[in-house]
């Protein structure tokens, strides 16, 4: 295996099991975030290095980088994984020999970034191989999940949510309007059908199921309407509140085999 380095964008939970995958199996991942990442499921990623220069993930730690060159060096080093700050939408940082695209903007037009490297993953609803990338990778839920797609493309985004305790969509946060978003609560704390979790502006955030806060976003970032701010673990249960989720590890197993079969190619 060569010391080439796998650039990853975005910190989230997937792409933190993208990463933590990567690492796992002896390649060299870069993870890349913003300053001011839109994560909720904080104790499920490495998204708190942006914050807190590390964040620990199943037995692996992010360490942020002040520089590409101090990410490039650490990039080797046993059970760390750099993470750099920076502009996603920007030319990359560093040069990589795979990129992998774990933004999951859902209703949005993929970037072409075919480009980029030799070897381009997305990851997500609209991403067409041999067109924004090389490879895709399947996101929804369902025997396809974390299918590698040479051929085409990714089922397109539904707007369903996977049911848990019965409940959808009501297990979710989403800002009213936009604006700056704030909240004094915690991750695990426990919420109630009808309390206020948070306020966009001046618009209350306001639950709509029982349970314990799973995901919750940083507060003071800016977003927009309908933005994901929040989710409720009905069952009450921390244990799936922490570490790396099903769905995650599925799409990560999937970029490996990918970067298994194709690293290098170009």
């Amino acid at each position: 295996m060569d010391a080439a380095l796998q650039l990853i964008q975005s910190a989230s939970d997937i792409g933190s099991a993208v990463a933590h995958r990567l690492k796992s199996a002896g390649y060299r991942p870069v993870l890349l975030e913003s300053p001011t990442p839109g994560v909720t499921r904080r104790l499920m990623s490495f998204a708190g290095a942006v914050h807190e220069g590390s964040a620990e993930l199943e037995g692996l730690r992010a360490r942020r980088c002040a520089t590409p060159e101090e990410a490039r060096r650490l990039a080797g080093t046993p059970g760390v994984i750099p993470l750099l700050v920076a502009d996603l939408d920007a030319p990359l940082p560093l040069p990589a020999r795979v990129l992998v695209d774990a933004r999951m903007r859902k209703r949005r037009e993929p970037p072409v970034q075919i480009a980029a490297a030799p070897l381009v993953i997305g990851i997500g609803p609209g991403f067409r191989a041999g067109v924004h990338c090389h490879v895709v990778i399947e996101s929804n839920w369902g025997e396809q999940l974390g299918r590698v797609i040479t051929e085409g493309g990714s089922e397109p985004y539904t707007g369903r949510h996977r049911l848990v305790a019965g409940l959808g969509r009501e297990r979710y946060l989403y800002a009213p309007g936009p604006g700056t978003f704030r909240s004094e609560r915690a991750l695990l704390e426990p919420v109630r059908a009808g309390e206020t979790v948070g306020w966009v502006g001046d618009a209350p955030l306001v639950a709509e199921a029982d349970g314990i806060l799973r995901g919750l976003a940083y507060s003071g970032i800016v977003v927009e309407a309908g933005a994901k701010l929040g989710e409720i673990d009905p069952g009450g249960d921390p244990a799936n509140c922490r570490g790396i989720g099903e769905r995650p590890a599925r799409i990560a197993a999937g970029v490996l085999e990918a970067v298994e079969r194709f690293h290098g190619a170009g």
